[in-house]
Parts: structure tokens; C-alpha cells; sequence
């Protein structure tokens, strides 16, 4: 019989190496992690704090947008009321002044034609009857009614203080020969007619204008503007006339006006 072949040797298996137990992390990592966890929870909301600090300034900048824009469009308003109150004063002045100039051109016709009429023949003697019986003409002289100063003053005054009389018109009442004439009670009782405002701040300028104010009189009739705004603006007219300096107004103005008046008199 033929030999068998020897079986070869079958390999021995090696055991599977055993899974080493995962060692558990220390301690001083645990309290890495949480801290780190602690200090992204920090800034997690000091994120959302700025996010809404800066939505609030977004919105407070919008708003003070918005209000800027009101406010200079209410300025532009008022500029342009200013400009046209400012334009219908200049107007109502032209016309005062137009108004003066046609009453003095008046009086002075008037002036001449009376003048005329007393020099003609028999004007201011008796008629005399002529031959055939009949009366003569009478004279075309006009009667003339006899004043005295304390009806002129009433006169004026009751003018002034007619509610219906427009700024122009008292301002003509004003441009009256007989007011420059007038006694010191008299010229602030005129003054007092006129409203307080504007209106009397403008007299006394065109009273200053006229010549009509004595400089021992000025500080007593700036005395009699109610605001500051219209004491200032008078008193620049009588510095700018050379009625006064700005020295002479220190009891009535205050120690500001009197300074930018001594700034203006020293621009002049």
C-alpha cells in the first residue's frame, strides 16, 4: 500500500486581544468644559444685550431724523412767515410814508389857496353894497375853527386809539407837525394810545425818525415798550439817528443790548 500523505500542521488561532476599559476623564477637564460652557452663556447674552442696545440707538436716530426734519421744515415756516410779515410792514410803511407826503403836499395847497383867497379885494373887509342895491359876493375865504392845544391832544389821541385805524394810518396821525410841538405829558399820552407791541415799538421809531423826540425824553418813552425785543430794536433807531449813545439807555436797557448798541454806534 502507498503511503498516505501527512495532513500539515493547522495553525494555532491567537485570541482577539481584549478591549481595555476607556479610562474615565479627570476631573480638572469637567470643570474646563463647564466653565467654558459659562463663559459662552456670558457672552452669548452680552451679544443679545448689544444686538438690542443697538436696535434702541437705531431707533432713537431715526426718531431724531425725523424730528430734525420737522423742525427745520417749522423753521423754513417761520422764515417764510417772518419774510412776508416783514415784507407787508415795509409796504404799510412805503404807504405811510406815501401818505405823509400826499397830506403835506395838501396842506400845502391848502396853504396856498388860502393864502390866495385873503389877498384878493374885499376878501377880509366888509361887503359893500354896489350901485344897483344888490349885496355883494360873499367872501370864499374859508372860516377857519379856533383850537386850542388840549383839543388837538384829544384829537389825536382818540385817532390813535380807534380800533379800526390801522398801523399805517396811525403812523400818518403820527407825521403831524403839531406832535413834534407838543409838551412832554402830552407826547406820552399820544404814545401810550398806541397799542403796546409792535405797533407803539414802530410810533416811537417814526416819532424818533421825525425828528419829534427831545433827547432828554428818549430813555423815559423807551421806558414805555413792554418787551425787551422792542425796547432794542427802538433804541437802535435813536442810536443810529444820533438822537442818543448807548451810555444814556443803561437805566433802561439791559447791560447785553447796551453793549451790542455801543458795538453798532462804533460800526457806524
Amino acid at each position: 500500500p502507498r503511503p498516505q500523505p501527512r495532513p500539515e500542521p493547522r495553525a494555532k488561532s491567537r485570541p482577539a486581544p481584549r478591549a481595555e476599559p476607556r479610562a474615565a476623564p479627570p476631573a480638572e477637564l469637567d470643570e474646563d468644559t463647564e466653565r467654558l460652557r459659562i463663559q459662552v452663556e456670558a457672552l452669548q447674552r452680552q451679544c443679545d444685550e448689544l444686538r438690542d442696545e443697538l436696535a434702541e440707538h437705531e431707533a432713537a436716530r431715526r426718531a431724531a431724523e425725523s424730528a430734525g426734519e420737522h423742525a427745520q421744515r417749522e423753521l423754513e415756516d417761520v422764515r417764510r412767515h417772518l419774510d412776508e410779515a416783514t415784507e407787508r410792514a415795509d409796504r404799510a410803511a412805503r404807504a405811510a410814508d406815501q401818505a405823509v407826503a400826499d397830506r403835506r403836499a395838501m396842506e400845502e395847497r391848502l396853504g396856498r389857496a388860502r393864502d390866495r383867497a385873503a389877498a384878493r379885494p374885499g376878501a377880509t373887509s366888509p361887503a359893500i353894497a354896489p350901485a344897483s342895491g344888490r349885496p355883494a359876493a360873499a367872501s370864499i375865504a374859508p372860516v377857519v375853527p379856533v383850537t386850542t392845544r388840549g383839543d388837538e391832544v384829544d384829537r389825536l389821541v382818540r385817532r390813535l386809539r380807534d380800533a379800526r385805524a390801522s398801523q399805517a394810518q396811525r403812523l400818518v396821525v403820527l407825521a403831524a407837525p403839531s406832535v413834534a410841538g407838543m409838551e412832554r405829558a402830552d407826547r406820552r399820552r399820544t404814545l401810550a394810545a398806541v397799542p403796546d407791541g409792535w405797533a407803539r415799538q414802530r410810533a416811537l421809531q417814526r416819532l424818533v425818525e421825525a425828528g419829534a423826540v427831545p433827547r432828554g425824553e428818549a430813555a423815559d418813552l423807551l421806558g414805555m415798550l413792554g418787551s425787551t425785543g422792542s425796547q432794542v430794536f427802538a433804541a437802535g433807531t435813536m442810536v443810529t439817528t444820533g438822537l442818543v449813545g448807548a451810555d444814556d439807555l443803561v437805566d433802561v436797557l439791559e447791560p447785553g443790548a447796551v453793549i451790542r448798541l455801543r458795538r453798532r454806534a462804533g460800526g457806524s
